[in-house]
């Protein structure tokens, strides 16, 4: 059976443009999201508060990298997506 993760608004509704990750014979045990702004991390703590292994930290995520890789099961399917908007041309 497959297991997913999607990401859904506060009634629970689909969120239009969200990933949604599926794997079936290798569940995801967790997910680290990481977001600068705290109403993003807010509005990423509301969606995920009925998810089991959903973290959500609040910062930098270049500044947070240790906490982010410690959340990371050292054995586990992991896929990381890190998208830093600090790069200067």
């Amino acid at each position: 059976m497959p297991t997913s993760i999607e990401w859904t608004d506060e009634t629970w509704n689909p969120v239009t443009g969200c990933v949604k990750v599926s794997h079936a014979r290798a569940p995801f045990t967790d997910v680290v999201l990481c977001d600068k702004d705290p109403e993003n991390a807010d509005a990423l703590r509301r969606r995920t508060a009925k998810s089991n292994g959903a973290h959500v930290l609040e910062g930098d995520c270049d500044q947070l990298i240790d906490d982010i890789i410690h959340l990371i099961p050292e054995h586990g399917l992991n896929i990381a997506l890190l998208a830093s908007f600090a790069f200067t041309s």
